[in-house]
């Protein structure tokens, strides 16, 4: 599948979470007003300033996206010279030198290293089911369940979103993509339109509890009990499904956009 193809279909559904996030967090800012404080609507002079400000960061998601759908770089590309942009930005803006330089690379180190750990095993684990024909097999017993499309997608997505639970997203990817592939064929589903589908339920995944790293991550950040945020996020999840279901079943959310830049396949 074209990564440039996934990458601009996940534009109309990204935009499509961004509004029913905001319409969630207006909601809630609304109801609960001494837990969500509200500021007044910046002017456009405040934009302005805030713009200017953002100008050159706001280009690292340009050169990645429009390197890779222009087909200037691979991904793998596009990250290097994303990060090489990153480290320029952070040593211009005075937040990276040498001395905070060596944890940076050692906790990269750490991070990167342990997910390559998962990504050997999964691989492997992949490989001993195709060779067994578990694909073949997981098929012919979906086909068997039910020959319609709108069925099986819900299948996949409720799996998926379990899954999401417990495993890594880099896993969960590694580990059913290769099963999943020939099923997508059977049933006259497009690849693209599924991987996006799947991106969002993996997305989902890494905001869920027990694993939900995102949620850890933030909790960290904000300086915030893992527990409060737990029972905030809750509210999140309404929107997110709403959308992961309008992409589901409505292929053309994902499909237009790709379709329409890149023509039709």
């Amino acid at each position: 599948a074209s990564i440039g193809r996934l990458f601009i279909g996940g534009i109309v559904p990204g935009l499509l979470m961004g509004l029913a996030l905001m319409v969630t967090v207006y909601v809630m800012a609304v109801k609960r007003p001494k837990d969500f404080p509200t500021r007044p609507a910046a002017d456009l002079k405040g934009i302005w300033v805030a713009f200017k400000r953002a100008f050159l960061p706001l280009w690292a998601p340009v050169i990645i996206l429009g390197g890779i759908a222009f087909g200037v770089t691979t991904p793998t590309e596009a990250g290097v010279v994303a990060v090489v942009y990153a480290l320029i930005l952070g040593i211009i803006y005075r937040e990276i030198d040498l001395a905070n330089m060596k944890e940076m690379l050692v906790a990269t180190a750490k991070q990167v290293g342990s997910v390559l750990f998962i990504l050997a095993g999964a691989r492997l684990f992949s490989y001993i089911m195709t060779l067994q024909r578990v694909p073949t097999v997981l098929t012919g017993a979906v086909i068997a369940f039910t020959e319609s499309p709108v069925i099986l997608l819900m299948i996949l997505n409720i799996v998926l979103l379990i899954l999401g639970m417990f495993l890594n997203s880099s896993t969960i990817l590694v580990l059913t993509v290769p099963v999943l592939t020939p099923m997508l064929a059977t049933f006259g589903i497009d690849p693209i339109h599924f991987g996006v589908v799947m991106t969002l339920n993996v997305m989902i995944g890494m905001l869920t509890p027990p694993l939900g790293v995102v949620l850890y991550v933030c909790a960290d950040i904000a300086e915030v009990r893992f527990e409060r945020v737990l029972k905030d996020i809750v509210p999140f999840y309404i929107p997110l499904i709403i959308v992961l279901l309008l992409i589901t079943y409505i292929p053309g959310l994902v499909l237009w956009l790709p379709n329409l830049l890149m023509g039709a396949m």
